[in-house]
């Protein structure tokens, strides 16, 4: 910036004579700007199983340099609440399912799913594990993208194992965690308040909106018979679409 200040002194100083129009320069790089969110709060309440809490944050990525394209990034905040914290019972969190999926309507032809993380690991007899989720702007399908943006956090997955069960093919971003609720130490994601926050990123048609359709589904368990074997109980939501309107997108370029 410097230098291009120097630059600019130099030539009204030398050619003071000549008409000279001086253009403001853009330096902001790419960034990414909140758009909307989804707050499914409480997604499901069951006494005395527990509640899962579901809030989305959808981000519109700026400067892209694309006249063509948009960049929408998903951060999918996915909290469980045993019945242990919330209603004082011994149920625990054994495991949850977040599905999402690209509108059949839109998928392939304005919408694709380009980018997710985390993938599969496993870290069910670890106490102190956790995931990097690092999210692009793929360069594919149809051509890369004006430039190069990543976004990455972390969060932690102590006695969580983590599956993968997304698809490109199929436009699916889907992760269950699945908790050591029969062997983990009391205080651990099972039985204690928990977190998960995968995330991924659909690339769009210019003038199209982010058209996804999500589902959740959370299963608890609790000891019966002096802790001999456990009883589960599993619940699902209805179908949810998390949506970007065409006339909520902004001018990304």
């Amino acid at each position: 910036m410097f230098e291009r200040k120097l630059v600019a002194i130099i030539l009204l100083s030398s050619l003071i004579a000549l008409p000279i129009t001086l253009r403001p320069v853009c330096a902001e790089g790419p960034y990414l700007q909140w758009i909307k969110e989804y707050y499914l709060v409480p997604l499901i309440d069951t006494n005395p199983h527990g509640r899962l809490n579901v809030i989305v944050d959808i981000y519109q990525l700026m400067n892209d340099g694309s006249p063509n394209y948009n960049w929408f990034f998903y951060v999918v905040k996915m909290q469980t609440v045993p019945g242990k914290v919330a209603y004082g019972s011994d149920w625990e969190t054994a495991d949850t399912t977040a599905n999402h999926v690209v509108w059949s309507y839109a998928a392939g032809y304005e919408d694709w799913l380009v980018d997710y993380d985390p993938t599969t690991s496993n870290s069910e007899y670890s106490a102190s594990a956790s995931v990097t989720v690092s999210l692009e702007p793929s360069l594919q399908p149809q051509g890369p993208p004006s430039v190069s943006f990543t976004y990455t956090y972390t969060y932690s997955v102590p006695y969580v194992k983590v599956v993968d069960q997304s698809d490109y093919s199929e436009y699916r971003a889907r992760w269950i965690h699945d908790f050591a609720e029969t062997r983990d130490p009391p205080n651990s994601p099972s039985d204690s308040t928990y977190q998960a926050k995968p995330g991924f990123v659909i690339k769009a048609n210019q003038g199209s909106g982010s058209y996804i359709d999500a589902q959740y589904k959370v299963t608890w368990g609790h000891p019966v018979w002096w802790g001999l074997w456990w009883e589960y109980a599993s619940f699902q939501s209805d179908v949810i679409y998390l949506d970007v309107y065409s006339w909520e997108v902004q001018n990304s370029s």
